[in-house]
C-alpha cells in the first residue's frame, strides 16, 4: 500500500513540475505581446478626418485574432475631437474616419496639423481551451496631409 502511494505522488509532483514548467514559458511568451499602430497618412475630406492605418501585432509565434479595434482622436493641443470603434476582424490595411460638425472651428486648413491617436486593441490569443484575452495600448501621431 505504501509503496503504491509513494508511486502516485512522484507520479503527480513530476506531472506537476511538467505542468508549472509549461505555464512558465506561456505565460513568459505573453508577457512580451506588444501592439503598433501605424498610420500612413490622414486628410481632411469635408467635415471629416480620414485616416489610413494598420496594426503589428508581436505575439511571439502564438495565433491571435483582433476582435475590437478602438481609437480615440486629439488635435496637436489635445482637445478630443472624436472616436471610432471596429468590432470583428480588421484588415491588414484599414481606413477610418471621423466626422463632426464642429471638428475644424473655422480653421479652413489643417494641411500639417499634428493629430495624436491613441487607444486599444482586445487580442485574442488562442492559448489553451479557451484563450486569453488581453487588451493592448496603442497610440500614434500623424500629420494632415493635403485635402482631398
Amino acid at each position: 500500500m505504501s509503496i503504491a502511494l509513494l508511486t502516485l505522488f512522484l507520479v503527480s509532483a513530476f506531472f506537476l513540475g511538467i505542468s508549472l514548467k509549461n505555464l512558465r514559458t506561456t505565460f513568459t511568451k505573453i508577457e512580451s505581446v506588444k501592439a503598433k499602430l501605424v498610420v500612413e497618412n490622414g486628410y481632411k475630406k469635408g467635415i471629416s478626418l480620414v485616416f489610413t492605418g494598420r496594426l503589428d501585432i508581436e505575439t511571439n509565434d502564438i495565433r491571435y485574432d483582433v476582435e475590437i479595434v478602438q481609437l480615440r482622436v486629439y488635435d496637436s493641443n489635445g482637445r478630443y475631437l472624436g472616436s471610432w470603434t471596429k468590432d470583428g476582424a480588421v484588415p491588414e490595411t484599414f481606413v477610418f474616419a471621423i466626422s463632426n460638425v464642429h471638428l475644424f472651428d473655422g480653421k479652413d486648413k489643417m494641411k500639417g496639423e499634428k493629430i495624436n491617436i491613441d487607444g486599444f486593441v482586445k487580442v485574442k490569443l488562442n492559448i489553451g481551451r479557451y484563450g486569453m484575452r488581453l487588451n493592448l495600448p496603442v497610440n500614434a501621431e500623424v500629420s494632415i496631409s493635403e485635402e482631398k
